[in-house]
């Protein structure tokens, strides 16, 4: 502004004591119009603890008083369309890396712009993770704490519609993701306090869904979550491995590339088939050559992903199960 201000004034011949003066007022002209506007527009992601939550806000607020406030926080998107008259549907994520502190909910912020857009509120959730005060029954404990944390949020945003919330996970946080849909069963056993939110349906995104498989790179991380091997911990891996506890009455939507060479395509497979022997809701989606991060990448995989989550959503409305082929969901975006 200051430039193109300085130039105007030159070539109108205006002496040089009065442009000097002019360009300052100018340059003050902006600084005043961005105070204006900076007060009028709430920044991208700011922390709210208190108060309404408005539509089209994105939102970082604390979910567990007493906790980690670099990491036991969750950032709310609610779309512009959204009102207090209306309802609108919820989805969870819940980010991977391995259950380690490398990697944190930021990787999926593009993820839930994408989905805020298409009309959902979404709930991005951060964890103490191995490296950060995570890890047995910690990392388990805060995911089960943010998701029920929805009961308060709908306090403050009363549109979000409870009665239809997807939890979608990629990698550890598909494994996340599937477990919170089985918290229920004996759930005095814990981790984490008895549910307040059950989703209607889970979406796991090339999920870790055998913490115990050698068919995975990340086994040894599966032993630092939980504080060693199935041979020594049996009863932890019984608590929150998915394949050892599937509840028949969320449908589970299994998401995985046949080249996942981090977490191998058969630990689909046989989480599908030990669900089917249970007569637990499940469908696999099989994605080719996108590997294992690409179903998160809104440049490769992620159209797969949003026909699962659509389909995850239209068993949340209805009730009924929606089968989604393979062919439905194979190409990129």
């Amino acid at each position: 502004m200051t430039t193109l201000a300085t130039e105007c004034v030159r070539y109108l011949g205006v002496p040089r004591r009065r442009r000097v003066i002019q360009v300052a007022l100018t340059a003050l002209l902006g600084i005043a119009v961005a105070v204006l506007v900076e007060g009028c527009v709430a920044p991208t992601g700011e922390r709210s603890q208190t108060g309404p939550l408005r539509p089209g806000s994105v939102s970082t607020v604390d979910y567990l008083p007493g906790g980690d406030p670099s990491q036991n926080i969750g950032t709310l998107y609610l779309p512009k369309t959204a009102s207090a008259r209306t309802q609108v549907p919820v989805i969870v994520l819940i980010h991977g890396g391995g259950w380690k502190a490398r990697v944190g909910k930021d990787v999926l912020d593009a993820n839930a712009r994408d989905l805020r857009d298409r009309g959902n509120a979404v709930w991005n959730i951060e964890y103490r993770r191995v490296g950060r005060g995570g890890g047995w029954p910690t990392t388990f404990s805060d995911t089960a704490y943010a998701v029920d944390h929805l009961v308060e949020l709908k306090r403050r945003a009363p549109m979000l519609n409870l009665d239809d919330v997807v939890v979608v996970g990629h990698s550890a946080g598909g494994q996340l993701a599937v477990w919170t849909a089985s918290r229920g069963l004996h759930s005095e056993s814990g981790p984490g306090p008895a549910p307040r939110i059950v989703p209607k349906a889970v979406v796991s995104l090339a999920g870790v869904l055998n913490m115990a498989s050698d068919r995975t790179r990340i086994t040894r991380n599966s032993g630092d979550a939980l504080g060693g091997p199935p041979s020594r911990f049996a009863r932890r891996y019984a608590l929150v491995n998915p394949i050892e506890r599937i509840n028949p009455e969320v449908p589970v939507f299994v998401v995985h590339s046949r080249d996942d060479a981090v977490v191998r395509y058969p630990v689909a497979t046989e989480y599908r088939d030990r669900a089917v022997a249970v007569h637990a809701p499940v469908t696999l989606v099989t994605v080719d050559h996108v590997g294992h991060g690409g179903l998160v990448s809104t440049q490769r995989g992620w159209s797969s992903t949003l026909s699962a989550i659509r389909a995850a959503q239209s068993v949340a409305h209805s009730g009924k199960t929606v089968t989604v082929t393979t062919s439905a969901v194979r190409g990129r975006r």
